[in-house]
């Protein structure tokens, strides 16, 4: 009986360690998830703003390809 209520303790103990644990790897999941998405953002303003600026068709599918390029690497 005291053997099984200290397994018990004991997994409930690494229970508890391992829910922190997750917690924090949820946390920095998404703080990560954020700064991807504020500098994916920030780029595609960027990019935007070199394709209106841009006149020549050709010039703004290059512009596009590389871009679509630089994310694709990213997020693999």
């Amino acid at each position: 009986r005291l053997r099984a209520q200290k397994e018990e303790q004991e997994l409930n103990t690494e229970l508890s360690k391992i829910k922190a644990r997750r917690d924090q790897l949820l946390k920095e999941a998404r703080q990560e998830a954020r700064s991807l998405v504020r500098e994916t953002r920030r780029e595609m303003e960027n990019l935007l703003r070199s394709l209106q600026e841009t006149s020549s068709p050709d010039e703004r599918s290059k512009l596009v390809n590389m871009a679509r390029a630089e994310l694709e690497e990213r997020l693999v």
